[in-house]
């Protein structure tokens, strides 16, 4: 009798014992996932910080010759003696670079307003121009503003939005292959139009993935 009761004692003070090293380890658990969550801010940064290390050792891809950039640096300012550039001037521009005959122009300059002199002739370049591109935003800013697209352009369709995701820690690793705006508005963005537009000339088009309805494919490659 004695032994059963023994026995019977032992018994409650393992099952004691268990449910309070279960509840230690409830808690514990509960608040690493706790921790993790409130500095998973901080976890972002590190693993961001090493994908940047693994990215710096990678050979540095050339230039590739297709692509041309036409920038306007602080001495062209100096030079041209008024910024933002006159519409006369950057009409010229415009038909310097046709002349070449690209695939496609992307006017990263935000033209929302008349620079004059010269509006009216820029005006002409904009109609006559089917493969230019003008950029602007769809998104809205901290003061509810957005980015005004050149007028005409925006009246031919032949717009593209220059928005891009920003890190948390204010670098940009990423585009935007579309924005859409918090009315429904969606739009390509600027540097996905451009390639749509030579792609199309080599008769690849962007269709519907196969994997996915929500997702794009250009010729065997699907993005999300």
């Amino acid at each position: 009798m004695l032994n059963r009761l023994s026995s019977l004692s032992q018994n409650l003070w393992i099952n004691h014992h268990k449910k309070i090293a279960t509840i230690i380890l409830s808690a514990g658990i509960s608040l690493g996932i706790w921790v993790f969550r409130s500095n998973v801010g901080l976890i972002e940064l590190w693993d961001l910080k090493i994908f940047d290390f693994y990215f710096r050792l990678k050979p540095t891809e050339s230039i590739d010759k297709k692509i041309v950039i036409v920038g306007m640096t602080e001495n062209d300012i100096r030079k041209l003696d008024s910024y933002p550039i006159h519409d006369e001037k950057l009409a010229e521009l415009l038909n310097k670079i046709k002349v070449q005959k690209p695939a496609a122009i992307g006017l990263d300059i935000i033209r929302d307003k008349p620079q004059p002199p010269g509006y009216d002739e820029l005006v002409k370049v904009f109609k006559t121009t089917p493969n230019l591109i003008g950029a602007g935003s769809i998104l809205k800013d901290l003061s509810n503003q957005s980015i005004g697209f050149p007028p005409k352009l925006e009246k031919l369709g032949q717009i593209a939005d220059i928005s891009t995701p920003i890190d948390r820690d204010s670098f940009v690793r990423r585009g935007f292959l579309y924005t859409s705006s918090s009315s429904g508005q969606v739009l390509r963005s600027l540097s996905y139009q451009l390639a749509l537009i030579y792609l199309e000339k080599l008769g690849i088009e962007e269709k519907t993935s196969e994997i996915n309805t929500n997702w794009l494919k250009l010729k065997e490659t699907s993005f999300p």
